[in-house]
């Protein structure tokens, strides 16, 4: 299986830009693309004659023929206060082929105490198998809202994160994926969930870490991979670097 690491120069969006991302997967392949660092979208805010509703996107397509596996496994994109970001990834498989795909978000800078205050992201994910629309999930968080702070909402947390395969465990095996999770990954009031939907397995993170959100679908990964495909998890040796 083939490990591929996109790389984009700039290192991140500034004002304007649209990176558009075309990923497929031809009858048959079988492929593990990541990226060898963070993604970021950069603040308006240090451009002073910038008109404010300009976005900044990133458009992610991913497209699986037949007997085919894809795992799109970036690391995080990190928002910065004052951003107007536009993030969208879209699948669309057919019926025998294989996938896992993670989308984390982490909103501002903790590293340096930055919040997200002031700005807009707008994230969409879109998995489809045979034309069929399996899951949509549409997330606005404007900086500085209620949703920020809200029980309804992110309850204060930073980055959050969503993971989708086509796959499906047992039971019993998702409970002591969720209690691992909680002891060894549950820190700092990190909430973990999982899920099973028509015929998707589907795990969510919500707390402080976007670092904490990819160990832990890592895991997650290791666990539901030999089930997937068959094979044992080895993680790209750029995660460590």
């Amino acid at each position: 299986m083939a490990h591929v690491y996109l790389l984009h120069p700039p290192g991140g969006l500034v004002v304007g830009d649209q990176l558009s991302l075309n990923i497929e997967a031809a009858q048959g392949s079988q492929a593990l693309v990541t990226t060898p660092s963070a993604g970021k979208v950069y603040s308006l805010q240090a451009l002073q004659h910038c008109d404010k509703s300009t976005t900044q996107g990133q458009t992610v397509t991913l497209k699986l023929e037949q007997n085919s596996s894809l795992e799109w496994l970036p690391q995080e994109t990190i928002i910065f206060n004052g951003a107007n970001a536009r993030l969208h990834t879209s699948l669309e498989a057919g019926n025998d082929s294989q996938f896992c795909v993670w989308d984390i978000v982490c909103l501002g800078r903790p590293a340096c105490n930055e919040v997200f205050s002031d700005g807009e992201v707008l994230q969409t994910l879109e998995v489809k198998v045979e034309g069929k629309l399996l899951l949509r999930e549409r997330n606005r968080i404007c900086g500085g809202a209620s949703i920020m702070t809200s029980p309804w909402g992110l309850q204060g947390a930073g980055s959050f994160g969503t993971l989708v395969a086509n796959v499906t465990m047992p039971r019993n095996t998702i409970d002591e994926l969720l209690q691992t999770l909680a002891r060894t990954h549950g820190d700092h009031g990190a909430r973990w969930g999982i899920t099973q939907k028509q015929g998707l397995l589907i795990a969510r993170y919500l707390g402080a870490s976007a670092a904490q959100c990819r160990i832990g679908f890592a895991v997650i990964w290791s666990v539901l991979r030999p089930a997937l495909l068959g094979r044992k998890a080895v993680e790209p040796r750029i995660w460590n670097t």
